[in-house]
């Protein structure tokens, strides 16, 4: 009970962190950055009893391209996880969509049964993160919604069993690169 209401969940959603395997040429010390901010989330969680964290997207940039950085890469990931009792649930961002098919190892962080790389790969033992369409956390239900070249229909359905309906949307208006 806090304040007269009884917690089902105390969620966090994040976005947009861009991680990436390496430092830039025109950015030096993002990794440091990147490292400093996963811990002050992993921190916060602890600290406010955060129970889930729903990552809207864009978790990762561009991918990997070798296996050795992708799984050195999920160690914060791990913590992240460990520090909500593994109830880090993600919304496929358009770098996700955009970069799988150069990038399978994005697939490693991210496995989800709509976009399976197209070379099979060695997967750990379970998901680091969940990669779901849709969260229902007592009487909520919340629905992702990602960019997607072929889908721009962000309507989903509430569940009978929810009273309340949240839509969390990812780059609903964004370009590929070559556009813009």
């Amino acid at each position: 009970m806090e304040g007269g209401l009884t917690v089902i969940a105390k969620i966090l959603v994040i976005t947009d962190l861009h991680k990436r395997y390496k430092d830039s040429q025109s950015v030096k010390g993002q990794i440091a950055v990147q490292n400093k901010i996963q811990q002050d989330i992993i921190d916060f969680n602890i600290r406010n009893n955060i129970t889930h964290n729903i990552i809207a997207g864009d978790w990762y940039d561009r991918g990997f391209h070798g296996l050795g950085q992708a799984y050195g890469a999920i160690e914060m990931d791990r913590r992240l996880s460990e520090s909500v009792n593994g109830n880090v649930f993600l919304c496929i961002g358009n770098h996700f969509y955009l970069e799988r098919d150069e990038n399978p190892e994005m697939y490693i962080i991210q496995p989800n049964d709509t976009w399976k790389p197209q070379t099979p790969i060695p997967l750990p033992d379970k998901p680091i993160f969940q990669a779901v369409p849709k969260l229902n956390i007592g009487p909520v239900q919340i629905s992702m919604f990602h960019f997607n070249k072929i889908n721009k229909n962000y309507t989903a359905y509430r569940d009978p069993e929810c009273q309340f309906h949240i839509g969390i949307y990812h780059d609903d208006a964004v370009v590929p690169g070559w556009v813009r």
